[in-house]
């Protein structure tokens, strides 16, 4: 038995084997927190794209003999822009722009390192080498995942009238991503629903009675709240409803808007601020001042 526990730890009695496995404790902490964060907004791909498309930048610098960490953020920084401009630009969704992005620099990179001559493996500038991490790579890797840490611990976003509305992180039936900003200029009433509450049925429909009358007066996200299990396409055809149907698959905005029952209402501004909060059904006098062009005062209808 003590053969076997002499097998197991005499490697770690190498300075670089401790060096290897205190780096990749730190890296795998921060990769899960982190990855947890980006699939709950939407970008899994985002990762693997920053990760192949960081390649042009390191064989560059690489060229210029400059730190091959410069042109890995320079290249990751370009990446980003990029996603970011094919999407607000172009009809194509996000996970296409990156898969478009990160493949076309991906390449540039190959292309680019198979001109220049060095003893460099590719999988090592790929993916580096655990063993190979010294004292002074350790402590930067200890420095950017406290401060990705920190960055993502202290993200958090709450509703509170008067303040910005916290983003939605929901889908429509479609399988399209909503966010708030597709409705920037617009007042914005934020329906949370549940097929169990009969309470909001009725208040579905008297909506889309109201939203029918007065056109473009207010946006209305009809949010269920339901899960990801939950048929909600089924539900709105048995109930015949037309208005836009949203799901908050993980409950991630039932949570930012810290619901505690349905029906509940939000009214965000066309500033992005959120103005009003109701609970339970809403009152034709509400209803009224809502659809009507009224004067919409912070925290008071």
């Amino acid at each position: 038995m003590n053969a076997i526990y002499q097998w197991f730890i005499e490697p770690f009695a190498y300075p670089f084997m401790q060096n290897a496995l205190f780096t990749a404790l730190l890296v795998s902490i921060i990769c899960a927190m982190l990855s947890c964060y980006l699939v709950l907004k939407g970008w899994s791909l985002m990762g693997d794209a920053i990760s192949h498309a960081v390649l042009p930048g390191i064989v560059v610098a690489f060229w210029l003999s400059l730190p091959l960490t410069i042109g890995a953020f320079v290249a990751g920084l370009l990446c980003s822009v990029c996603v970011g401009y094919l999407k607000e630009n172009s009809r194509i969704k996000e996970d296409t722009a990156m898969g478009i992005v990160f493949s076309g620099m991906f390449a540039l990179g190959i292309v680019l390192f198979s001109k220049i001559e060095t003893d460099q493996h590719l999988t090592h500038i790929l993916f580096g080498n655990l063993l190979g991490v010294s004292d002074a790579e350790m402590l930067q890797t200890l420095i950017i995942s406290a401060v990705v840490f920190f960055s993502v611990s202290c993200k958090e976003e709450s509703a509170q009238i008067g303040q910005s509305a916290p983003e939605i992180a929901a889908f429509d039936l479609q399988g399209n991503k909503a966010s708030l900003s597709n409705w920037q200029g617009k007042t914005v009433l934020i329906n949370f629903w549940s097929e169990t509450c009969g309470a909001c049925i009725t208040e579905l429909k008297t909506l889309q009675q109201w939203a029918e009358k007065y056109p473009n007066q207010v946006q209305l996200v009809a949010m269920n709240i339901d899960g990801e299990k939950a048929d909600t396409q089924a539900i709105v055809t048995k109930r015949q409803l037309t208005l836009p149907i949203f799901k908050d698959q993980m409950k991630i905005t039932a949570e930012r808007y810290q619901l505690v029952g349905t029906p509940t209402s939000f009214v965000v501004d066309p500033n992005g601020k959120l103005i009003y909060k109701f609970e339970g059904l809403l009152s034709e006098k509400d209803l009224q001042q809502l659809f009507t062009p009224t004067k919409i005062n912070q925290g008071k209808l």
